[in-house]
């Protein structure tokens, strides 16, 4: 099972929620969480650390995804005015990356995050509405719900939207309201910023939850806000990193409910209470959540929400520690950071926990109980990508500050102009130094240490020449000894990292052999056979306690372009849509596998950042509206630096329509073979089709541009900029959604703090003068990083590696794989497009690099179109419906029916929670 990959469908609390429940196809075992009545509400597979419930009264909560709250903090915002409306308000203040179910009664809100990383979809069927945050779930339901005969919604639903295989052609995206169009009929996404209520009779209405802010709070103020929301939304990623670490010794949830028969134990009641089989004591809650938060579920487990099990947990996992961490820090309920509380915060932790277990240790925590036996606490894990872009590595510093166990990882890049890898060995650098620094200081008699900002230089770091990508060092083979008896080699080049060791927690870093900064160079054994010996990253290292940096080889990567049936290195595909990162898929996969065998299961990216922070030429249009005499002078520079043309430079200042006579505009626009292009008066990137798409499928999509205009859709914002960055964090957050379906299958999952919700708030308020500032690079985002990261790393400015070396590479290796494609294409049947065409420019000996951006959404959806057959896609579990029950007293499990069990299926190691079928026009 996919340990990290959260499939969940929410049901009103209806008669028709048994019969729909009936009818899921059978598969592995889910989690079900019920309303008071016994039915089941939310139905789905989570890991302990991705759940979060709180009850209070008729009010309910369940945040599923990533957060630093506790269950205490989201208890107290159940509390207040305005029913589902402030439930859903006041939770907007925790820190982190998640979906909120809320219920007041029989109503329901449930609403995704803004950037659609927990996206969410609902369809009508069988004469009610029904939630879920994967589509493809939704659509088999349907087909199910049609096949028994059940109240049918829309025409079609659940079948595939031939129509909308089009739009993913579009590259380097659709325009927004097109973007959203699902894959399956009838199963609309939940816009961006809105939620879906759903009340007592199962009908639904989908409304509007956020505004932007207003653009007009100066540089040095927006900076201040997006450093305490960066530092919140790392800090939620710790955290969950610490909640995986204390379970790590426990039978593994996932793992025991693949191997056990499924059972139905029935509901826990009111204030009574139960016992999971390990002793720990759990309340109304019930088993679904009690026993997962304790990580010992089985089977399936199922229960009402209750506030005991909340307390208990909260004091299993922390309450108290919180409690002492807001004394600390002065911050209020779940928002404190857990570094506040220190010591005494985990001796509260591990007596608050041994209370709620009811034996001696219980569930204390694991730094407890070191401590106690006089060994070293071990740390956390958690990776990062650090590219050496301004985004990974201010990411990379942030967790530094925590007491993480910290992995960083980087590409050798094939092109030697690239000096990604040079930027990337420079924050290695400060990051070793800063760390050797922090363990110094932690020993009896040192002093305070410099933190993560200092020069290494200043610190005798044998690194610095590394950092600097030149790899002159005096003594090149010299080592230094450690006081643990590791070692650490002074002066290998760039991307040449070995293994190093120092004090307890040193950072150390390991990559290529010689040679490696092109990353040409193979680790060889001792024979002299090129392999992954044990001085390469292929392999786990010694000294698993100490943080260190993968500097990743592209000889031993897979290379671009590799198809997920790959032999070596096979990848999973996303089921509920195209992978936005075909042409990287197997590289992150392979990423996932190295970091995961070395205890990593989160992995921090810093998808986002560009988004965000970078300029952007619709700020001049928007500045325009305002201070037309500033952004005169702002585009007549940028016209010089870009070199714009006059009338492009014009546009810019003056031109714009609204977005909806833009959308229908663009309509015209959109052509085979161009060249995707954008200016100040465009609201969003103007995309285009690729030169091998047929013109039936222009057509298509230039329908339903028009069509969709003509609904008169609402921006994000007024303001074109703020529409544009929005947008742009909705691409990213699909990008994420599709990269965790590639890492989920190793147990890692992949998350991105720069699209919390607080930071994108605090992006966008953003005074226009200071973010349209030409030939300054990223102001906000590096004013913000000012003090975490050191200067001489945010000094790299606008330089950025190019990635055409490998996507050139790649396509030379998979060429032949490609090409064959073009015979049996599944595009080609539906009449997407023209596979001599396309095959014309797989096989070309230099394609143009338009058409190799346009070979990713293409390659994408036809190996999605390959995927979907129910050999290759598992179905998913049928939890079985009870019937109301009093709440007084416990009922007894209800009987099942007398009739023969169906045949089990053995478990497959990557279960969707349901398997997706293509469908007939």
């Amino acid at each position: 099972m996919d340990r990290y990959l959260v499939d969940f469908l929410v049901f009103p609390d209806h008669a028709a929620t048994d019969t729909l429940c009936r009818r899921l196809p059978a598969g592995p075992p889910a989690q079900i969480l019920r309303h008071p009545s016994g039915r089941p509400w939310i139905v789905g597979r989570w890991s302990a650390d991705q759940l979060l419930t709180a009850e209070a009264g008729p009010r309910r909560a369940v945040l599923l995804g990533t957060t630093s709250a506790r269950p205490d903090a989201l208890a107290r915002l159940l509390h207040g005015p305005d029913g589902l409306d402030g439930i859903a308000r006041r939770t907007r203040q925790l820190p982190g990356s998640y979906a909120l179910l809320a219920a007041v009664g029989p109503e329901l809100r449930c609403q995704g995050d803004l950037a659609t990383v927990h996206q969410l979809h609902h369809a009508r069927i069988g004469g009610i509405t029904v939630a879920g945050n994967r589509p493809q779930d939704l659509a088999a339901l349907a087909r199910s719900a049609a096949t028994g005969g059940l109240p049918p919604g829309a025409p079609g639903t659940g079948l595939l939207d031939e129509e909308s295989l089009a739009l993913r052609l579009l590259f380097p995206f659709a325009p927004l309201p097109l973007a959203l169009r699902p894959l399956w009929r009838a199963v609309p996404a939940v816009p961006p910023g809105h939620h879906l209520t759903v009340n007592a009779n199962g009908q639904s209405t989908v409304a509007r939850w956020w505004q932007p802010p207003e653009p007009d709070v100066p540089l040095e103020r927006a900076a201040e806000t997006v450093r305490q929301a960066l530092s919140d939304a790392v800090a939620a990623r710790t955290h969950r990193a610490r909640r995986q670490a204390e379970r790590t010794d426990r039978t593994d949830w996932t793992d025991r409910t693949e191997q056990t028969e499924q059972t139905d134990t029935g509901r826990i009641t009111g204030g009574a209470t139960g016992e999971s089989t390990d002793g720990t004591r759990y309340g109304p809650l019930g088993e679904a959540a009690g026993r997962a938060l304790d990580g010992t579920s089985e089977g399936t487990s199922e229960g009402s929400l209750g506030g005991a099990s909340d307390r208990a947990w909260e004091e299993a996992s922390g309450g108290a520690s919180n409690r002492a961490s807001d004394q600390a820090s002065g911050r209020d309920g779940g928002q404190a950071s857990d570094r506040a509380g220190g010591q005494a915060s985990d001796q509260a932790e591990g007596q608050a926990s041994s209370r709620a277990s009811g034996r001696p240790g219980g569930q204390a925590s694991d730094r407890a109980s070191d401590r106690a036996g006089g060994q070293a606490a071990p740390r956390p894990t958690l990776s990062a990508d650090l590219s050496g872009g301004t985004d990974s590595t201010g990411l990379c510093f942030f967790a530094a500050q925590e007491d993480v166990r910290l992995i960083t990882t980087s590409w050798v890049s094939r092109d030697s102009d690239n000096d990604d890898t040079m930027w990337s060995a420079r924050s290695a650098a400060y990051l070793s130094a800063a760390e050797r620094q922090r363990e110094q200081s932690a020993a009896p008699g040192s002093g305070p240490g410099p933190g993560p900002g200092r020069d290494p230089r200043a610190e005798g770091d044998t690194t610095r020449d590394q950092g600097k990508g030149k790899g002159k060092a005096k003594d090149k083979n010299k080592t230094e000894r450690s006081a643990r008896g590791g070692y650490r080699t002074s002066g290998a080049t760039t991307g040449e990292y070995r293994r190093s060791g120092g004090a307890t927690g040193a950072y150390r870093t390991s990559g290529a052999t010689r040679g490696g900064s092109s990353g040409r160079g193979r680790p060889r054994s001792r024979d002299g056979r090129a392999g992954n010996s044990p001085g390469s990253q292929s392999q786990p290292q010694a000294d698993e306690h100490l943080s260190l940096h993968l500097s990743l080889p592209y000889a031993d990567a897979p290379t671009w372009y590799t198809p997920p049936h790959d032999t070596l290195h096979p990848t999973a595909t996303d089921p509920a849509a195209p992978l936005a990162l075909f042409q990287e898929a197997a590289r992150l996969a392979h990423q996932a596998r190295l970091v995961a065998a070395r205890g990593s299961r989160l992995h921090l990216v810093g998808v986002g950042g560009d988004e965000l922070f970078a300029h952007r030429p619709a700020a001049l249009n928007s500045l325009a509206r305002s201070d037309l005499r500033t952004a005169t002078r702002r585009a007549w520079t940028t016209h010089h630096l870009c070199h714009w043309k006059t009338s492009q430079t014009l546009r810019t200042l003056l031109g714009g329509r609204p977005y909806p006579r833009w959308l229908a505009g663009s309509a015209s626009r959109v052509t085979a073979g161009g060249d995707p292009r954008t200016c100040g008066a465009d609201w969003e990137v103007l995309p285009s089709l690729p030169p091998w798409a047929h013109p039936d499928a222009v057509a298509t999509v230039r329908r339903l541009l028009r069509e969709a205009a003509a609904e008169a859709p609402e921006p994000f914002a007024p303001l074109r900029c703020q529409h544009d960055i929005v947008r742009a964090a909705v691409r990213s957050g699909e990008i994420v959604r599709g990269t965790v379906a590639l890492t989920a299958p190793h147990g890692v999952d992949y998350e991105a703090p720069f699209l919390d919700n607080a930071v994108i708030d605090a992006a966008l308020t953003l005074r226009l003068a200071d973010r349209a500032r030409p030939g300054v690079y990223k102001p906000l985002l590096t004013r913000a990083l000012r003090g975490i990261v050191p200067d001489a790393v945010l000094g790299r400015g606008s330089t950025k590696g190019e990635h055409s070396a490998e996507a050139y590479a790649g396509l030379r290796a998979h060429r032949g794989a490609l090409s064959a494609l073009c015979d049996d294409s599944l595009l080609a049947e539906r009449g997407l497009i023209r596979p001599a065409v396309l095959r014309h420019h797989l096989t070309s000996l230099q394609p143009r690099t338009d058409a190799l951006r346009a070979l990713g959404p293409t390659l994408a959806t036809e190996y999605w179109l390959r995927a979907l057959t129910p050999t290759r896609i598992p179905a998913p579990s049928r939890p079985t419906p009870s019937p109301p029950a009093p709440p007084f007293p416990p009922p007894p499990a209800p009987t099942p029916p007398a009739r023969t069990p169906p045949a089990r299926t053995p478990p497959l190691p990557a279960p969707p929670l349901s398997a997706p079928v293509q469908g007939t026009s």
